[in-house]
């Protein structure tokens, strides 16, 4: 199954009109029904409607959706997928992380800074935090900030 597809079906923004046929205008609109990309603090917290093993299950079967995006070059599939899992394991140093390459792939560094320091204050243990913030801090020529 397309993962882009299958994340497409679930977005709320969704149009109904995919009436162009020209490819030119089928990017335009598809980049319209794109979601704003959002962090962390912006996703509501469904944990606490929710089982304990519901949120697991829910938000664990969505970063494995989110990571499959991910390595078939969807990263913003891979962001929102990664954000909605989020919404179930809003304290989950892995989802945070991976969402923070996610966002250095389209080299959006300063949510990858957000994401991977939250990732750390999860998880100070979590060694893939701590990469992927100075990666970012790098990119962005703040090298001293990397160390």
């Amino acid at each position: 199954a397309n993962n882009s597809s299958l994340h497409r079906q679930t977005a709320s923004t969704m149009s109904e009109d995919n009436s162009s046929s020209s490819p030119e205008s089928k990017e335009s609109e598809e980049d319209l029904n794109q979601p704003e990309i959002k962090n962390a603090v912006d996703e509501p917290d469904l944990s606490a409607t929710e089982s304990a093993e519901e949120a697991e299950s829910k938000g664990l079967s969505l970063k494995d959706l989110g990571s499959e995006a991910l390595m078939a070059g969807h990263c913003t599939d891979a962001i929102h997928l990664y954000s909605t899992a989020l919404s179930h394991l809003p304290n989950n140093a892995i989802i945070l992380s991976n969402r923070a390459l996610a966002y250095i792939k389209i080299e959006n560094y300063g949510l990858a800074i957000q994401d991977a320091s939250r990732a750390v204050e999860v998880d100070p243990t979590y060694p893939k935090g701590y990469y992927r913030r100075g990666t970012a801090e790098f990119a962005l020529g703040r090298a001293k900030a990397a160390r």
